[in-house]
């Protein structure tokens, strides 16, 4: 049974030219997440191994992108990806359902709350850098707080994309087709 409802998802995925473009993306973020967790890892170790000390940021950095590279890879997995698509379908015929205005205030309201996940922990902790230590510039407080605003937000990322597929899984698993 398992095995058939890949083959079905796997020819869902072919047919459907934006589960594709869903798919190839989520292979891109895999590599770019990868990439980036290698160079900062080969400019990190050295240090390490030197006995030279590490910067706090930079061991912020190393943990956020292995959270964004295990959410990204997460998301690729069968299971998760067959409840993605069974959710993505059912979605997107409930987008065309409603109005244009409605899809452009829940289009809004999408970019409202991405700019405040990602842009509110970075003023919250650049401000409290700022109690912490006065006289500097704000510049020099948003770059200091930046590797753990990305910290969070990679944590909310990896939260968001379990949750939303153990959602799906369940959803799967009592039959429930949205």
């Amino acid at each position: 049974m398992h095995v058939r409802m890949e083959r079905e998802a796997f020819a869902i995925a072919l047919k459907d030219p934006d589960l594709r473009k869903v798919r190839f993306s989520n292979y891109l973020l895999v590599a770019a997440f990868g990439f980036n967790l290698v160079l900062r890892l080969l400019n990190t170790v050295p240090q390490l191994l030197s006995g030279a000390p590490i910067a706090l940021a930079d061991i912020a950095w190393i943990i956020a992108f292995s959270i964004f590279l295990f959410g990204a890879a997460y998301s690729l997995t069968s299971r998760s990806w067959r409840a993605f698509q069974m959710a993505y379908l059912s979605n997107r015929n409930k987008w065309y359902q409603k109005s244009r205005a409605e899809r452009i205030r829940t289009v809004c309201l999408l970019v409202l709350a991405a700019l405040s996940v990602g842009v509110l922990p970075v003023f919250a902790l650049g401000f409290v850098e700022m109690v912490r230590s006065p006289g500097q510039d704000l510049g020099t407080y948003l770059v200091g707080a930046t590797p753990f605003a990305v910290l969070i937000v990679a944590v909310f990322v990896l939260a968001t994309v379990i949750w939303a597929s153990r959602k799906n899984q369940h959803g799967l698993a009592t039959g429930n087709r949205y």
